[in-house]
């Protein structure tokens, strides 16, 4: 993983997001995703404490009905940690974007104060996919997806097997231990507005910037931390902010927390 360089200015950061693109000819959109503390590791948020998944996964199942969410959750597991990961609870989702200034944006939040230099996360999904499993086949690629979503139920790879050849009327032999990158289906405001895509964990829990497999995929840009208020400033004129980026109360609620106003221009000092 290499250091791309450092990033000052919004303007700095597009020139840099241009020249990258444009080394390599890229025909695809990369994913991007920002950490305000650079010392965050990529890691789902169901691995960062000793969480148990499963519990966790029959919670959301038992009070999904009374909050107008209905599912198969096993046929639909994929569908449902989705679901689970907008609403803020843990899975083995990893969210990135394919809008490198979201990734700014979240490079850039308060939440830490500004004391820590941030971190824009640059990752070639396409390329990092072709070495995990023939990806370009669909089929290959939706069951990709869910054989690693059955993992919440702790089966066993037959288990998971099975249900994957009942779903898809196929044999089901790749292997599930590393992540594998997917653009998510566009369901509600909040991932159409951050342009949602995610890494879906497999059984290897480990940091995905320590996997050998990521490399070379993934690479990184340093936000200075002196930087970011002037940043966050610069993207607001945009109207990349805590509302556009959140469409909701909560958005709302941090907006007026942190400008005063859904419309005032700048962030106000901490």
């Amino acid at each position: 993983m290499e250091e791309l360089g450092s990033i000052k200015s919004l303007e700095d950061f597009i020139k840099n997001i241009i020249d990258f693109y444009s080394q390599k000819s890229y025909q695809k959109h990369l994913f991007f995703r920002g950490h305000a503390n650079e010392k965050y590791t990529l890691l789902p948020s169901i691995f960062r404490k000793s969480y148990n998944e499963k519990d966790i996964y029959l919670d959301f199942m038992q009070y999904a009905p009374e909050n107008n969410i209905h599912y198969d959750f096993i046929r639909e597991s994929d569908k449902v940690l989705a679901d689970m990961q907008h609403y803020g609870i843990p899975t083995r989702l990893l969210d990135w974007t394919v809008n490198p200034l979201i990734a700014l944006f979240f490079a850039c939040t308060k939440d830490d104060k500004n004391e820590e230099n941030g971190r824009v996360y640059v990752f070639n999904p396409w390329e990092y996919n072709s070495k995990i499993s023939d990806y370009k086949n669909s089929k290959n690629h939706e069951t990709n997806i869910y054989a690693r979503s059955l993992l919440v139920y702790k089966w066993n790879d037959s288990e998971i097997n099975k249900h994957v050849k009942e779903k898809y009327l196929i044999e089901y032999d790749n292997s599930i231990e590393k992540p594998f990158a997917y653009v998510s289906q566009f369901t509600n405001k909040r991932k159409v507005n951050q342009r949602g895509c995610f890494l879906i964990y497999g059984k290897d829990k480990t940091p995905f910037e320590n996997m050998t497999e990521a490399q070379p995929w993934l690479n990184y840009y340093t936000v200075e931390k002196k930087y970011k208020e002037k940043i966050l400033n610069e993207l607001n004129m945009f109207y990349i902010n805590d509302y556009s980026v959140y469409p909701d109360y909560n958005g709302m609620e941090k907006m007026i927390k942190n400008c005063g106003s859904l419309f005032n221009l700048n962030y106000m000092k901490a």
